[in-house]
């Protein structure tokens, strides 16, 4: 499958409502700003944070959130509304979904529903009863995420901002 056609099938699944995004291009700087923020995010689990594991597990979320931004963003899409990092994530399986990467859907499927579930429950019901091995599976996760959805990984692709029109 050429890029064009895995740009198809993506768009397809996003005009059937299979997930809630809209056409809104992001600069080649701001894709790179959410790569560079997603990689600082992985720092937060430095051992002054293991004290405090829902501030390390929260900062390993987002830095999957931010990488699949960058790679929606790539795409010229962005998930919006209720439940948007949802979307992103979904959008982010149809992506790999596309590219015949089941693996990369996978880890994207991982944090959508595993990952996302523990951050949920830190955010919105305030428990700080994230343990060890939470830590460890969402670190896991994150560093396997955030490098597959590097600038370098997107040109790869040809799914950099250059390749598509953005400046």
């Amino acid at each position: 499958m050429n890029r064009t056609e895995i740009r198809a099938h993506f768009d397809r699944a996003v005009e059937k409502d299979v997930v809630h995004l809209t056409r809104a291009a992001l600069t080649k700087t701001e894709i790179a700003n959410l790569l560079t923020t997603a990689r600082m995010n992985l720092t937060q689990v430095a051992p002054h944070n293991r004290r405090y594991p829902w501030v390390a597990y929260n900062a390993l979320y987002d830095a999957c959130r931010q990488a699949t931004d960058a790679l929606l963003g790539a795409y010229g899409h962005k998930a919006i509304g209720a439940g948007a990092h949802e979307h992103a994530f979904r959008g982010g399986e149809a992506i790999f979904h596309a590219l015949g990467s089941s693996e990369a859907e996978s880890l994207l499927a991982d944090v959508r529903t595993v990952v996302r579930q523990r951050r949920h429950e830190i955010h919105y019901e305030g428990t700080t009863n994230i343990d060890s091995d939470d830590l460890e599976f969402a670190q896991h996760v994150a560093e396997r995420v955030v490098p597959l959805l590097t600038e370098e990984t997107l040109a790869t692709l040809g799914l950099g901002p250059e390749q598509i029109g953005v400046e």
